[in-house]
């Protein structure tokens, strides 16, 4: 049965009001004090959070998310406030409504990822991170933080499942004395010996570049090689050996997240129009 054209005006009309509500609800439009108020507030939580002013950050986004509810990136920098005081239940709450209005945001599911993993759910870190390849913005971050949460499940079939991600990411970048190193200190725990022979031997032809400790601790590392867990203990110092060559930083801060997980912080909106160079 055809419903009638007076029903079928007042649905057509019902779904244009619903849409016009959603664009309200999304906050403030530019050109208005309060959008001006919610990108004044945004931007000195990004200041502030980068700063290490975690009251000053927490303060500014807050206020942000009080003038724009559905604005998901303030939510997200709050979810890293919290997580940085180890407020896991306030991080999970924050970053879930940050989800809500932005399930694709690479950032977002990597900041869910480690909040699941500090909360100890494994399976939806994993998830999480899966989901976050994805993007291109972040996707190499998040396979390779995937590996060592792999571990730490250990799952059937999760070492493995390990092992085909690092040497993924390796295929494409064969030359990351980080990620090199890490294949090969993941053999070791693994006992893949042939990888781990292998890495090492990549690892050398760099070798001549490196400052003299680190030369002289590869050679510890070689002569280790027969004994898994002392090579893997030689592996580590190698790793500390290698700390000092910017080069071998610059390899390590292109995969692995920062500590106070500066990488993750969300610097624009992501459902509010972004504002003029002159509003910001």
């Amino acid at each position: 049965m055809r419903p009638s054209p007076r029903s079928a005006l007042i649905l057509l009309l019902s779904a244009v009001l619903y849409a016009a509500a959603c664009r309200r609800t999304t906050g403030p439009e530019p050109g208005t004090q309060a959008y001006a108020d919610v990108v004044s507030a945004f931007y000195t939580g990004v200041a502030a959070i980068q700063a290490g002013d975690e009251a000053g950050a927490q303060a500014a986004f807050a206020k942000v998310t009080e003038l724009a509810p559905a604005e998901p990136a303030a939510a997200a920098n709050l979810a890293i406030v919290a997580l940085e005081q180890h407020r896991l239940d306030d991080a999970a709450d924050w970053v879930e409504k940050a989800r809500a209005g932005a399930p694709n945001s690479g950032k977002v599911l990597m900041l869910a990822a480690l909040i699941a993993k500090e909360q100890g759910r494994l399976d939806d870190a994993i998830a999480d991170l899966h989901k976050a390849t994805l993007d291109s913005v972040v996707a190499e971050r998040a396979r390779f933080l995937s590996v060592s949460l792999l571990e730490q499940r250990q799952n059937p079939g999760d070492v493995s499942r390990s092992r085909n991600v690092l040497d993924s990411l390796l295929a494409a970048d064969p030359s990351n004395l980080f990620l090199r190193l890490t294949s090969a200190r993941h053999a070791a725990r693994h006992g893949q010996t042939r990888v781990m022979e292998w890495d090492i031997s990549r690892l050398a032809l760099h070798a001549a570049q490196w400052p003299a400790t680190a030369r002289k601790q590869l050679a510890r590392v070689v002569a280790s090689v027969g004994n898994l867990q002392d090579a893997g203990r030689e592996l580590a110092n190698l790793a500390t050996s290698l700390e000092e060559m910017p080069a071998y930083r610059a390899d390590r801060t292109a995969l692995q997240l920062s500590a106070q997980h500066p990488d993750l912080v969300l610097t624009g909106f992501l459902a509010l129009p972004a504002p003029s160079r002159s509003a910001a």
